[in-house]
This record gives C-alpha cells, sequence and structure tokens, in this order.
C-alpha cells in the first residue's frame, strides 16, 4: 500500500494528514512532520511508500472547514489532560470551540 501526506496551515499550528490509497485517514495531527505521524499507524496498515502532495482534496478542506468534537475531554476538576499534540492545541481547540479568545496557549 502506498499513500499521501500533505500538512495545513491553522491558526492553531500545522496540522498534517497521511491518506491511503482509498482515501481513508491512517494518521493525522497538529504537526509538519511526517515522522510524528507514522508511529500512529498500526504496522499492518503502515504505508510502504509516503508521497507528499499538496492538497488532500476533502480531508484538506474539512481541516480548512474546522472539524469539531473530540477536544472537550478535560480531567476531573477541569484541568487539561495530555493530548498528543500538546495542552497548548488542546486548549485552543477548546476556546475556539466555546467562541473564547483564540490565542494559542
Amino acid at each position: 500500500m502506498n499513500a499521501t501526506w500533505s500538512t495545513t496551515d491553522t491558526p492553531a499550528g500545522p496540522f498534517s494528514a497521511v491518506l491511503d490509497d482509498d482515501g481513508a485517514v491512517l494518521a493525522s495531527g497538529w504537526t509538519a512532520e511526517l515522522d510524528a505521524l507514522l508511529p500512529q499507524v498500526h504496522p499492518t496498515l503502515r504505508p510502504a511508500e509516503v508521497v507528499w502532495v499538496d492538497d488532500l482534496g476533502k480531508v484538506t478542506t474539512a481541516v480548512r472547514d474546522y472539524h469539531r468534537g473530540e477536544h472537550r475531554v478535560l480531567r476531573v476538576g477541569g484541568a487539561l489532560g495530555g493530548f498528543r499534540w500538546g495542552t497548548g492545541i488542546k486548549g485552543w481547540l477548546l476556546d475556539h470551540e466555546s467562541g473564547e479568545n483564540t490565542a494559542v496557549r
């Protein structure tokens, strides 16, 4: 299997995604480094080759349009917990979703 990957600039920082030949997202996150994403792909799904492209079609569009939903989890007591891409990014996402100030913490 081969794959493509791309990075999109967002207000919270660079967001990259790796897609398989069928367009399924294998890994994504707030990084501009392919090496930070590939370990997130199960070994049986890891592509033999990953090629950079400027745009991932619907995935790039979704990132630009902003996707919601998975950032609302807080620790007991309301503190920000671990987030693979850092609590600064997680805080930005929470603020963005609530309509508050969106400076990266």
